[in-house]
């Protein structure tokens, strides 16, 4: 036939023929995979950093800001014992009275006044009053002397009965006037109502200083008391109040 190829595929159409258009299929494009897990891991960090700070910000402001404070443990020193102070009367000597039940310590060195004829012990243990002295002190000072008396006696030998703590006071020591007692206070001796004064003495080599204690105890009336020249005042009546520390009652 004219103008018609002979081909053995019956679907070829023949030359020179318009040939119906038919639509373009498009190719599917391929996925880039590799874009897309970019964009994921970019995105994970923005909104994972965006949400730590807010997170932050918030735990900020919804709790409040507490101080933490530091204890610390005690160290050996804090934790040491304080020691006591050292007993300055544990080497003195020691008077015992048999006749009223009392001990009383007096400094190393002093001596006790045995009187006419040299009292012994025996005998010095029963005395009603009873001095020591410092004998180290030189010759035309007043010198320094403990003394312990018990319801000290008159002129005249007698007791000077009286009713409590004051009228014994008054009656005790009448001869004191208001120039020469200094601080004369009510105070306590032993769980007992005391009396505390100084007093002193002018002459005109030396002025003579006293510091007494009076009480009663088991209707007796205690006056103890120390002397010594106004120069050493201040050690001496150091050295009476730790006499006083010493004086106990044994019955």
């Amino acid at each position: 036939m004219e103008n018609q190829v002979s081909v053995d595929n019956q679907n070829t159409q023949p030359v020179g023929q318009n040939l119906i258009a038919q639509p373009a299929v498009l190719a599917k494009p391929k996925t880039n995979l590799a874009a897309i897990f970019v964009v994921a891991i970019l995105c994970s960090l923005v909104f994972g950093v965006s949400g730590y700070f807010l997170g932050k910000q918030s735990f900020k402001t919804s709790i409040p800001y507490s101080p933490t404070f530091t204890i610390s443990s005690p160290t050996p020193e804090s934790l040491t014992t304080p020691t006591s102070a050292p007993d300055e009367t544990s080497n003195w000597s020691l008077y015992s009275n048999s006749k009223y039940g009392y001990n009383v310590k007096y400094p190393q060195g002093w001596e006790p006044n045995r009187g006419p004829g040299n009292v012994t012990d025996s005998k010095l243990a029963k005395q009603r009053d009873i001095d020591f002295y410092d004998p180290s002190l030189p010759g035309g000072d007043p010198g320094t002397g403990l003394n312990i008396q018990v319801n000290e006696l008159d002129a005249n030998g007698t007791s000077r009965n009286c009713s409590d703590l004051n009228d014994c006071f008054s009656k005790t020591f009448k001869w004191l006037t208001d120039s020469t007692t200094i601080n004369k206070t009510s105070s306590s001796f032993l769980g007992q109502p005391s009396l505390t004064f100084t007093y002193q003495r002018k002459t005109d080599s030396y002025t003579q200083s006293w510091k007494y204690v009076y009480f009663l105890y088991k209707e007796n009336a205690y006056n103890l008391h120390i002397s010594t020249n106004v120069t050493r005042e201040k050690s001496i009546f150091e050295v009476f109040d730790k006499v006083l520390s010493t004086f106990k009652f044994v019955n």
